[in-house]
């Protein structure tokens, strides 16, 4: 009701808004509803809604409306699907350019291309752990600019979505490493060793920082370590 008294006034956008923040919560039935009403009246409106309820529940619940009640149309429930499923593409298709500028040492045009990725959809971008790639590949592009802040910044967020990832961790440690902040680094690269020991990169990046800490013993022991994993090190 609150859906169709907007559409008719014009003022859609509030209405649906409201009927998402106050009825997801208690009623995912509810908002499907109001979805299908939308999805005719609104159609280039129907993906950010999409969105809202699925940061709430899963698919899978998301569902059961669909399932429970008549009211809804089954179409919806494929358009749901499409506009989701097109959507990750999107941000996937811009990621994988990226990477292509990047490994072609283009890095201010892998950057833009990263930032594309993320404008798809800021919100799942920030908020999916399949999308902690994405902010790891935007930090190693900004360290190779130089610019070693928005590094940290970009793979903090990495973190935030994938903190069991042995990548990430090893990615902070060499951030830190290369400021100079030894410690940090190495707490970084521990984390990412107990994840994975076997990622060489991780023990390079420890014996480099015990250089750093003039702990040459240690520094040998990683290094070895790292070659061992990984002979290719040594080329």
């Amino acid at each position: 009701e609150i859906g169709q008294r907007g559409a008719k006034s014009g003022r859609a956008d509030e209405y649906y808004l409201l009927v998402v923040l106050y009825q997801i919560p208690k009623s995912v039935e509810h908002a499907a509803q109001t979805l299908y009403i939308l999805h005719f009246l609104h159609k280039d409106q129907s993906y950010n809604l999409c969105r809202d309820i699925l940061a709430e529940n899963s698919l899978e619940d998301f569902e059961k409306p669909f399932k429970l009640t008549k009211f809804v149309h089954p179409i919806f429930k494929g358009y749901l699907r499409q506009v989701i499923i097109r959507r990750l593409f999107e941000i996937l298709y811009w990621n994988g350019k990226g990477v292509d500028q990047h490994e072609q040492g283009n890095f201010d045009a892998a950057i833009r291309f990263y930032d594309k990725a993320i404008s798809i959809d800021t919100r799942a971008v920030d908020t999916d752990p399949r999308h902690y790639k994405i902010w790891l590949n935007k930090s190693n592009a900004l360290f190779d600019i130089g610019d070693r802040e928005g590094a940290l910044a970009a793979i903090r967020k990495a973190i935030d979505l994938d903190p069991k990832s042995a990548k990430v961790w090893n990615s902070v440690g060499f951030l830190y490493y290369h400021k100079h902040e030894y410690h940090q680094a190495l707490d970084a690269l521990e984390k990412a060793s107990e994840i994975d020991s076997k990622l060489a990169g991780v023990w390079g990046n420890k014996g480099a920082v015990f250089c750093g800490l003039h702990q040459y013993d240690r520094a040998i022991q990683n290094l070895e370590k790292a070659i061992k994993l990984d002979p290719r090190l040594v080329e």
